[in-house]
Parts: C-alpha cells; sequence; structure tokens
C-alpha cells in the first residue's frame, strides 16, 4: 500500500476513489487494524456507527495522503528473487515433509496390518515389551528357586 501512496502522491490533484469499510469485514481486533492501516496513510473516514465498524472515506485528493517514513520493524524489503527462492526453498521443504509423514503413514498402517494379522504373536512381543524387566525378572526367580529345590 505504502508503494501505491508513493506512486499516486505524483499526481497531487488527482482525486482518489472513496474506501467502503464494511461491518464484516472488521471484528474486535481486526477492526482496530483494518483501521489503522487506511488511517495511517491520511485516509480519514466517515464512520456510520460510534464503534467505526463500517464507514466511507471522505473525498480527497492524492496531495492528502501521506506515505510511511520508514517501514515497521517487523517489515523489511526484500528482491523479488529472494521472495522467490525463500518461497521455493519452503515448498521444496514441505514437499519433502508431505512425503517423510506419507512413508511413515504407510510404515504404521503397514505395522497395524501385520498386528491384526498376527494377532497373538503382537499380544506377547508387546507383553514382553512393556514388561521385559518384570517377566526377565520373575523367570530367573523361577529359575533359581527351581535349581535350588
Amino acid at each position: 500500500m505504502n508503494k501505491i501512496v508513493e506512486w499516486a502522491i505524483n499526481w497531487p490533484d488527482a482525486n482518489i476513489n472513496q474506501i467502503e469499510l464494511f461491518a464484516l469485514q472488521g471484528h474486535d481486533e481486526n477492526k482496530l487494524r483494518r483501521n489503522r492501516f487506511y488511517e495511517q496513510f491520511g485516509i480519514k473516514f466517515d464512520y456510520t456507527d460510534s464503534t467505526h465498524t463500517e464507514g466511507t472515506a471522505r473525498p480527497m485528493q492524492a496531495r492528502s495522503l501521506t506515505p510511511l517514513k520508514q517501514l515497521p520493524k517487523n517489515l523489511s524489503v526484500i528482491s523479488l528473487d529472494e521472495f522467490l527462492d525463500e518461497q521455493e526453498k519452503c515448498l521444496s521443504k514441505t514437499k519433502n515433509d508431505l512425503e517423510n509423514q506419507q512413508k511413515l503413514n504407510e510404515r504404521l498402517n503397514s505395522n497395524i496390518s501385520h498386528a491384526y494379522d498376527h494377532i497373538i504373536w503382537f499380544a506377547a512381543k508387546t507383553i514382553w515389551e512393556k514388561h521385559f524387566k518384570f517377566l526377565l525378572g520373575t523367570i530367573i526367580f523361577c529359575a533359581a528357586i527351581w535349581h535350588w529345590w
């Protein structure tokens, strides 16, 4: 928007088309952010209600617009090439993550199918894995008692 304002002020006598704000566009925190966005460029509104939910921009000429003197700290200017490179890297990483998740999903589905096909083996293996120390201790204890008996 700042670039548009900088461009528009090259024709100071040009009339600016009125902007309409609708109630459905602005609610809670979004309303304040939306209104502040336009007002920071010098656009003034005649609001139809006391909560400034909807209204129409006052007639104005380009000379009344005020471009930002400096960008907010959370914004920076990057070249189009840098932006596209960043987007391409992000897309590539996302595709890679998706492929990894699909492989993991296939492996888990295979494990579930195997568990259903061999339910007794699955149950025995699960019990052994969860209670390994207890079962091993019990076996050793029983073997020692049987040996000394």
